[in-house]
C-alpha cells in the first residue's frame, strides 16, 4: 500500500505484448488523466511515458490533504489510515480503468490493457530519489527507443530548471539537489554515456 508522505517509484506495463501507447494522441490524454486522477494525492516528481509501459516518481500527499477528498459524510472521528490508503490505490485504479475504457473504445479492443497490479518501490532518501529520476528520464535510452534523452518528448527531463513550464509537475525538490542546470544536464549525459556504452559491449 501506498502511504501518505511517502515517496514512491511507480511503474506499470502493458498486458502482454500489446502497446498502451500507441500514437502522440495516446501519451497527452494519459498525461490529461494522469493529473486527473493523481495530482490530488500525490506531487508528481518525475515521468516517462513509452510504447508500451511508463514510469513515475512520487510523493504521496499528508494525510490531511487526503482526507479533504473523502466525501464529508465519511469524515470524522472514524476515518481511518487504511481508508486513506484505499482511497490512494482507488486513484490509481481508476486511471488505468479511465484510460483503458477510452483506448479501447478508439481502437475497437476488449480487456484489460495494463497488468492487473502495477509496481511501486518506495524511495528511501535524495539519493535514491535522484537516481530514480535519473533512471526514469534514460529509461527510453536504456530500452533503445532513442540514443537522446533530451529527445524523447514523453519525460518530464525538460521541465526541470524551467526549460518548459508544467504546474502540474512538481520540481522544487530535485532542483533542491542539484545545484544548477549544468550540473543536472551533465549527470543525464554521463548516465547516458554509460547506457550506450554497455548496449555496444
Amino acid at each position: 500500500m501506498l502511504e501518505p508522505g511517502n515517496f514512491y517509484h511507480i511503474y506499470n506495463h502493458a498486458n502482454g505484448f500489446e502497446n498502451i501507447f500507441v500514437e502522440d494522441e495516446n501519451y497527452s490524454f494519459f498525461l490529461r488523466k494522469l493529473i486527473e486522477h493523481i495530482m490530488p494525492v500525490a506531487d508528481i516528481l518525475g515521468f516517462c511515458f513509452m510504447p508500451n509501459h511508463f514510469h513515475l516518481a512520487i510523493k504521496i500527499k499528508h494525510e490531511e490533504e487526503i482526507i479533504k477528498l473523502i466525501p464529508s459524510e465519511e469524515t470524522g472521528e472514524t476515518i481511518s489510515y487504511d481508508s486513506i490508503q484505499r482511497l490512494v490505490s482507488k486513484r490509481f485504479a481508476n486511471l488505468f480503468s479511465s484510460y483503458t475504457q477510452s483506448f479501447n473504445k478508439v481502437y475497437h479492443r476488449k480487456g484489460s490493457l495494463f497488468r492487473k497490479n502495477f509496481k511501486s518501490k518506495a524511495i528511501e532518501n535524495q539519493v535514491q530519489l535522484l537516481n530514480t529520476i535519473l533512471y526514469i528520464h534514460l529509461n527510453p535510452v536504456k530500452h533503445g527507443f532513442t540514443r537522446n534523452h533530451a529527445d524523447w518528448p514523453w519525460t518530464s527531463y525538460n521541465y526541470f530548471f524551467k526549460m518548459e513550464n508544467a504546474e502540474f509537475l512538481n520540481t522544487s525538490v530535485i532542483e533542491n539537489l542539484i545545484e544548477n542546470e549544468s550540473i543536472y544536464r551533465k549527470m543525464h549525459i554521463d548516465r547516458q554515456q554509460e547506457i550506450l556504452k554497455m548496449k555496444e559491449e
